[in-house]
């Protein structure tokens, strides 16, 4: 018998539905705000993005921080 623990490894590999293209290096964060239905991800090649979840392309970035970005929030 397999623990409960171990079951969804049976299941199969599910694939993206979308890949959003944007940033040049790994993503740290992202969030999502309901109110106005938008993704925002930050990483560490040291750019914001704004995200219509719709599109494969980020509808706004945010340049400029000198530092990789390690979080970021939607607040209403």
């Amino acid at each position: 018998m397999i623990p409960d623990a171990l079951k969804d490894i049976e299941q199969p590999i599910k694939q993206p539905a979308k890949t959003l293209v944007g940033h040049k290096k790994a993503v740290r964060e992202i969030a999502y705000s309901a109110e106005y239905k938008t993704l925002i991800s930050c990483g560490f090649d040291f750019e914001i993005f704004v995200w219509n979840p719709y599109l494969e392309e980020p509808t706004i970035s945010l340049k400029g921080h000198e530092n990789p970005l390690v979080g970021v929030n939607c607040i209403s």
